[in-house]
């Protein structure tokens, strides 16, 4: 990580959208270390609808690189359950967050375009 990447508005708070599972806090805390990362402050985890489905590769990189990116800046981590797409995802969004709203959401998720919103519910 560069050194010096610090938010530099109490008001910035990133956020990661996640559908198929939570991220690894040992991971996070490793990477914290690994790379010096003084100034990260919290990660708010908000689980909707589903059960624990373990930690995924995706958000584990998402976690760990935005924190490094942004440092000092707030971090909410939101994950969607099995079957749940963009829409539900900006609707729980909207509810679930409370506090500081992200102003930018991380979706890092790829499928073709005309598949994306074939399985998804709402």
């Amino acid at each position: 990580m560069p050194e010096g990447l610090k938010a530099t508005s109490p008001k910035t708070v990133n956020g990661i959208a996640a559908f198929e599972g939570d991220y690894s806090h040992k991971g996070l805390e490793a990477f914290i270390v690994a790379y010096n990362i003084v100034n990260f402050t919290k990660t708010d985890v908000i689980i909707d609808k589903k059960t624990n489905y373990g930690n995924s590769g995706e958000s584990d990189l998402d976690v760990q690189y935005i924190s490094g990116m942004a440092q000092g800046a707030d971090l909410v981590f939101l994950e969607e359950g099995n079957g749940y797409w963009i829409l539900q995802f900006l609707v729980d969004a909207q509810r679930a967050v409370t506090g500081k709203k992200p102003t930018v959401y991380s979706i890092s998720y790829g499928w073709f375009e005309l598949d994306q919103c074939v399985w998804g519910t709402v």
